[in-house]
């Protein structure tokens, strides 16, 4: 993708290890649902939703410590570096058992406070979230120990683990339904996979020599930049996964725990989708961090070719998914879920795309140090979005939750690339490309809600596919970045072998 060929490496194993996870989670779901029923299997969906939110309850730290760590770094301070991450990582521990607390105060309000949920799991619902707190600790601690990896460029280990940990919390649960375990089973295997993943990330950040925890030592003077730094993270960590995660409770309390399962499934799926632009970003917010204030026209050429790859990679895979939809869902889960989850699929779709590309923005923004700009937005998304989901799932249902989450991220996409547009004259100059490619594929995708028939979704599917294979051929292999950066990679992989 781009010139420095470690980038390129660094991408495909963070592609890597994201993609695994998802194929595990798309094989698991169907053998889940049949086995838990329902109601259970969507009570674990609002665990998986839990885990994912308080693993980012941690101030900020886990993304302050990329930061500051890669920049100190850049500067050669190993010592100043180990300090940094020594300090974050104690106080992280702390932030965990506050979260693990939050959780069991959830858990006994969630059957009768939250959602309805019938009374004869009730009990088995509160036991349940009850032993999902055990593992909140490790998960806050294990995404400081990530974001420590991160800073490194110590992609390869940080990937082979998140393979294991993400292959882990899908399959683990189908394991424990198969042996005829219960919900509480189930999450008791998650606890199991949490903490095994927090030795794995702990096993690789003691390998790494740029960075010696036991060299570094707890320390004030590291307290006040990394709160600052992670201050209005802490915005963007507790208001953002909100935005994200809470429509799946308010689907639940608004209208039931098994309209849950029909929205969360196409959820999960789509958005698993992002394992690219995830992979791209993670590697990108480090390079942010270091170029920052040195090399503008280096951090907008990122900027540009990440944002860029982004949207044409995440394109055709979305395309096919929103064109195809009916078909897809009536051969995984039955013609009950293709009729009430088709269109809630579809608008995802069309959000993932947009939200994919805002990450490099949101990157962006974050890696110049303005961690304000975007605890400041979410701020002010926060209520804005929380009314529109409630107006549109009583107007239009379930299907409204979808709506509304495509409209608030379209809005934090428009918002973000402006916000990058602000940081310099380069930055400015780089948007326009993207946001047009953007713009184009958005509508693309909106299109197939329009069209019945899959004869007539297929054609229009091929047209469409022809015009993105000469674009790609245009701006990849015409520019040889990111061929050249996979054939060195090939090449390697076949010299090792």
């Amino acid at each position: 993708m781009l010139e420095n060929k470690r980038v390129v490496r660094n991408i495909l194993w963070n592609f890597a290890g994201n993609a695994l996870p998802l194929i595990a989670g798309v094989l698991s779901f169907p053998f889940l649902l049949d086995g838990l029923g329902t109601d259970r299997f969507g009570l674990l969906m609002l665990a998986w939703v839990l885990v994912g939110y308080f693993g980012l309850f941690d101030f900020g730290l886990s993304r302050a410590v990329t930061h500051m760590v890669a920049h100190q770094l850049s500067a050669g301070d190993a010592k100043a570096a180990s300090g940094i991450a020594a300090t974050a990582l104690r106080l992280m521990w702390v932030l965990g058992m506050v979260a693990a607390a939050m959780v069991l105060l959830f858990a006994a309000w969630l059957p009768k406070g939250v959602l309805e949920i019938p009374k004869d799991i009730q009990q088995e619902t509160v036991a349940s979230f009850c032993t999902l707190a055990l593992s909140v600790p490790f998960v806050i601690h294990t995404a400081g120990l990530r974001g420590l990896l991160e800073a490194q460029h110590a992609f390869r280990a940080a990937s082979l683990i998140r393979m294991l940990l993400g292959v882990g919390t899908f399959v683990g649960p189908l394991i424990g339904v198969s042996l005829g375990g219960g919900l509480v089973s189930v999450m008791g295997i998650l606890v199991v996979v949490r903490v095994a993943g927090w030795f794995l990330h702990k096993c690789a950040v003691d390998q790494c020599i740029q960075v010696s925890l036991g060299e570094g030592m707890f320390s004030r003077h590291w307290l006040r930049p990394l709160l600052t730094y992670g201050g209005w993270l802490t915005v963007t960590n507790i208001v953002g996964p909100l935005m994200v995660y809470l429509d799946r409770f308010v689907v639940g309390a608004t209208l039931s725990v098994t309209a849950v399962t029909y929205y969360s499934v196409p959820y999960e799926v789509v958005t698993r989708v992002w394992v690219i632009s995830a992979a791209i970003t993670g590697v990108l917010f480090p390079l942010f961090s270091a170029s920052w204030g040195a090399d503008q026209a280096k951090g907008a050429h990122y900027m540009r070719k990440g944002a860029l790859y982004v949207t044409m990679a995440l394109f055709p895979i979305c395309a096919f998914l929103a064109y195809l939809a009916p078909e897809i869902f009536n051969l995984w889960l039955g013609s009950e879920f293709a009729d009430k989850s088709t269109t809630i699929f579809r608008w995802l779709t069309a959000g993932v795309l947009i939200g994919g590309v805002a990450q490099v923005f949101f990157a962006l923004v974050q890696g110049a140090g303005r961690s304000d700009w975007t605890g400041k937005l979410h701020l002010a998304e926060a209520i804005p979005y929380w009314l529109l989901l409630l107006l549109m799932l009583h107007q239009y249902g379930v299907v409204g939750a979808a709506v509304a989450w495509f409209v608030r991220t379209a809005v934090d996409a428009i918002v973000l690339i402006w916000l990058a547009s602000k940081l310099g004259s380069a930055y400015k100059a780089g948007v326009f490309l993207p946001i047009t490619l953007t713009i184009a594929a958005t509508t693309h995708l909106l299109a197939s809600m329009l069209m019945d028939g899959i004869v007539m979704r297929s054609l229009f599917l091929t047209v469409s596919f022809g015009v993105f294979a000469w674009f790609a051929w245009r701006h990849l292999v015409h520019e040889r970045e990111w061929l050249s950066g996979v054939l060195v990679l090939w090449g390697r992989g076949r010299d090792a072998a």
